[in-house]
């Protein structure tokens, strides 16, 4: 719609649920690029004029409640990275 630039006839008739989905996504990932540019010119801005004593990453200036999500992630064996990959 107006925010993410669809036409609201578009959005309300012919979109499916997974398009509208994948919109959503992009724009709150969008959405969290932004934030990050903001705390790394806020960090460089912080630290030009109070050095590194405190701050010593942008992280440490400001939060965001992705800053603590934990990704899991688990190792293949090699039978199983050959048997997932299609040649």
């Amino acid at each position: 719609m107006g925010v993410i630039g669809i036409e609201p006839e578009y959005f309300l008739d012919d979109m499916s649920q997974d398009e509208i989905k994948a919109i959503m996504e992009a724009k709150i990932e969008n959405e969290k690029i932004s934030w990050e540019q903001a705390r790394i010119i806020s960090f460089y801005s912080v630290i030009a004029q109070a050095g590194t004593k405190t701050i010593k990453s942008p992280k440490d200036l400001f939060k965001f409640g992705w800053d603590n999500k934990v990704i899991e992630t688990r190792h293949l064996t090699r039978e199983e990275f050959l048997n997932s990959v299609k040649l």
